[in-house]
């Protein structure tokens, strides 16, 4: 690694740019492929919030907690200290 230094400080400054230039095109290249074939890209990432966000607030519709209003119902809590969710579907 240390003679490829050595011969990159001792390039004319025509050569030092074109090093540069192909350093940054590599870099480049592979940051556009990196984020191309990798498992999800933003778009992916984007959709599968949205689709977890839509099946958190389906789930939240069903149930209703105690700090809401209060009525007869069975309350499912594994904790002393939980105040409880109200299932209204049957179990």
């Amino acid at each position: 690694m240390w003679k490829f230094f050595e011969w990159a400080w001792n390039l004319d400054w025509g050569e030092g740019f074109a090093l540069l230039a192909i350093l940054f095109v590599f870099w480049y290249g592979k940051k556009w492929i990196d984020n191309r074939f990798s498992g999800m890209n933003k778009r992916s990432k984007r959709e599968m919030k949205a689709l977890i966000r839509e099946a958190m607030d389906e789930w939240s519709s069903e149930c209703r907690y105690l700090t809401q209003e209060q009525g007869d119902a069975r309350y499912y809590c594994s904790k002393p200290d939980c105040e409880g969710v109200e299932f209204t579907g049957e179990n």
